[in-house]
């Protein structure tokens, strides 16, 4: 019996954690350069460890890293520093970004600079995106809760200078309601250039980032534009993971704790 609730315990452990790691975080994400100037480094920060991927390749075998090669990297692999190219006053650098540990790669600043190499980044030239005042990650969790849609719901989703707009179907359940406006995300594309990444964080909560950052015109943005009559839409800004993942978290470590104290009087030497 006891050995049959430490394999439950251990099980269940590693499903939550598997949950999490699921929701590991693959995208490519453009930015745009809106300073006065040429810039020839980038500078990202991550709220966790990422890695920049410069090897992998489009449809059309162009680099999806582009046009930086190099990297200087802290310990951390939160803050990359891209060198080794150009670009100019309103074009744009894209960039594979890889989490690690399968956490979300959200970015907490970035900046343009100029003079960066593998010893040392560069100077910043960018407008509002500097050390002390770094441009962000403008990202949105939308929730839907409560019965059954009535079909009356609308969430307007502005990106890349064009409004799209989302409907409750009546009918749908939160869960259901979650996955459509999930698809309808995914959706969003230019010339196959996917213009937001999205993610369950729950059942009935989808996140959602616009892989387009530098100019304010074309970035994300999630308002509600009219509540359905029988199901909540709830819409934040996402700045930390939410009660339910931090449940989830919480959770897997109270059972892993309870895991290694039942196996360890499991197994304890009882005295003579």
């Amino acid at each position: 019996m006891l050995k049959m609730w430490i394999i439950v315990i251990v099980g269940c452990a590693v499903i939550l954690f598997s949950t999490n790691i699921i929701n590991a975080d693959t995208r490519v994400q453009k930015f745009e350069n809106t300073a006065d100037n040429d810039a020839n480094d980038l500078h990202i920060e991550f709220e966790n460890s990422a890695t920049i991927d410069f090897t992998a390749k489009d449809d059309d075998g162009k680099l999806l890293t582009r046009p930086f090669n190099s990297e200087r990297v802290d310990t951390t692999a939160q803050k990359h520093n891209l060198y080794n190219g150009t670009v100019k006053k309103g074009e744009s650098a894209q960039v594979k970004i890889i989490t690690a540990n399968g956490k979300n790669a959200k970015i907490t600043g970035w900046w343009w600079t100029v003079g960066g190499n593998a010893l040392k980044d560069g100077d910043s030239i960018s407008h509002g995106g500097t050390p002390e005042f770094p441009n962000g990650d403008p990202a949105k969790e939308t929730i839907f809760r409560g019965g059954n849609a009535t079909g009356d719901g609308a969430i307007k989703v502005r990106i890349n200078a064009a409004d799209h707009v989302f409907t409750t179907t009546a009918g749908y359940s939160p869960e259901q309601s979650a996955t459509a406006f999930k698809n309808f995300l995914d959706s969003l594309n230019d010339a196959n250039f996917a213009l937001i990444y999205s993610y369950f964080s729950s059942s009935i909560s989808v996140k959602s980032s616009g892989t387009l950052l530098g100019n304010p015109n074309k970035e994300l943005t999630v308002t509600l534009q009219a509540h359905d009559s029988t199901q909540s839409i709830e819409i934040f800004d996402y700045i930390c993971p939410t009660i339910s993942e931090w449940g989830l978290i919480i959770m897997a470590g109270l059972l892993l704790t309870v895991g290694a104290v039942v196996i360890r009087q499991r197994f304890k030497t009882v005295p003579a």
